[in-house]
């Protein structure tokens, strides 16, 4: 297969360059030979084009469901960011409304947040120094 695709490659560059080669050599003048290699030029961009035109239409019709499944997976990932939205939201107001109400506890009675606090340290310390001893 490598020497067929090998010649035809071949041939396609040898048929190129003897039409340039019989253009340039030919009797013509300057502005006849630009306009014959623009018309050539032309033609073979018009070729390219109509079969870059083929393929990609070919390939739009290929990759259809993709824009669909795209749209689809989009508008879930939009209703999932809102639901997380909301839930954070809610969670967010359930913290501030139990700050506030610590806040307001410990304003009102900071004798008893001191008390707990300190006896807390204690506890703390103590299970430190129990463990570091423990450790040794």
């Amino acid at each position: 297969m490598s020497k067929k695709s090998g010649f035809l490659l071949g041939a396609i560059i040898g048929g190129t360059a003897a039409a340039a080669a019989a253009l340039l050599l030919s009797p013509k003048s300057g502005k006849e030979l630009r306009t014959d290699l623009l018309e050539q030029l032309d033609d073979l961009s018009e070729g390219k084009a109509k079969e870059y035109k083929n393929l990609a239409l070919e390939k739009a019709e290929e990759y259809d469901w993709l824009g669909e499944t795209i749209h689809q997976r989009y508008d879930q990932a939009k209703l999932t960011s809102a639901e997380m939205m909301d839930q954070l939201k809610e969670k967010a107001s359930q913290a501030s409304k139990e700050f506030e109400t610590s806040s307001k506890h410990i304003v009102e009675r900071p004798e008893e947040i001191i008390e707990l606090t300190s006896s807390d340290i204690a506890t703390d310390l103590t299970d430190v120094i129990e463990g570091e001893i423990k450790a040794d």
